[in-house]
């Protein structure tokens, strides 16, 4: 009985969710489906931000927006929503997820005339999509229960950001030249549990390592100027990986700090603050 309700739910959201659906139409297939009390749980999000889905079945995973998330085992799938989603209402597999436009910065980047990328820059792209998509963990949990924490010695609340998450700038920089004999040559950490699934020096990120944190959940660490982890190596929280600095296409050292899910990045500070939220942290 249940998976016929969920089926009849999902068909209710093939049609709400076509982009010829006129808002009419829409009010109607919403009351349908929440008339029918098929679970569907409004849920309120900007672009660039995390909705924490709460398992309400026996379902292993759910579908949202093309790609497919696993519950862990405390029944919580991370969803990450792109800066480019459409605002708007929409059921997905049983929930009903408003997404609202996002309140961004405006970006200080310098527009140069489009150049298409080198051959060397497709490479590097094609391996980061790769390692974000990469389905080795995507059904486990190697955070096991631990809470997020900040990536330098300071709260997560109390960083300096000299550029905030934009649609451009897909993560934060972080202040790490505080005296004026300072480098910025300080120690950098692992947000939380995982495995290093991808470091080395790139054109434009300099130094970087990436933590795959299981349920397609990865923290991205830029700029470095020295790596100390190695490929495949299994991290705690808080240990440090590396030490920043001003690799790469920089003006001077910082640490750009992402996170990405499912090779979609969200605010890397909204992110940590939700996702301890909902795990009571």
């Amino acid at each position: 009985m249940k998976n016929r309700r969920k089926r009849f739910f999902n068909l209710i959201a093939k049609w709400y969710n076509k982009p010829n659906c006129n808002r009419t139409l829409k009010t109607l297939l919403l009351a349908l489906a929440l008339g029918s009390q098929l679970g569907a749980v409004p849920l309120s999000v900007s672009q660039g931000g995390l909705v924490v889905l709460q398992r309400n079945g026996n379902e292993e995973s759910v579908r949202v927006f093309d790609r497919t998330y696993y519950f862990d085992n405390h029944g919580r799938a991370y969803i990450g929503i792109d800066v480019g989603q459409e605002p708007g209402s929409y059921l997905v597999d049983g929930y009903q997820i408003d997404v609202m436009a996002g309140e961004f910065p405006i970006e200080r980047w310098r527009m140069h005339p489009y150049a298409p990328p080198s051959k060397k820059r497709q490479v590097e792209i094609a391996l980061f999509r790769q390692t974000f998509q990469s389905p080795v963990n995507l059904r486990t949990d190697l955070m096991h229960g631990s809470p997020f924490v900040s990536p330098l010695a300071v709260p997560i609340g109390l960083l300096q950001l000299t550029e905030q998450f934009a649609p451009i700038h897909r993560g934060i920089d972080i202040q790490t030249k505080e005296f004026r004999l300072d480098r910025g040559l300080r120690p950098v950490r692992a947000v939380n549990n995982g495995v290093v699934a991808l470091k080395g020096r790139f054109s434009l990120e300099g130094n970087m390592v990436i933590v795959d944190h299981g349920m397609g959940i990865f923290s991205v660490y830029m700029h470095l100027s020295k790596i100390l982890v190695v490929q495949g190596q299994t991290i705690s929280a808080n240990q440090q990986i590396g030490i920043a600095g001003a690799t790469g296409r920089v003006t001077g050292p910082h640490l750009h700090f992402a996170m990405n899910i499912q090779d979609v990045y969200v605010d890397p500070v909204n992110f940590i603050k939700e996702a301890n939220r909902y795990s009571g942290w």
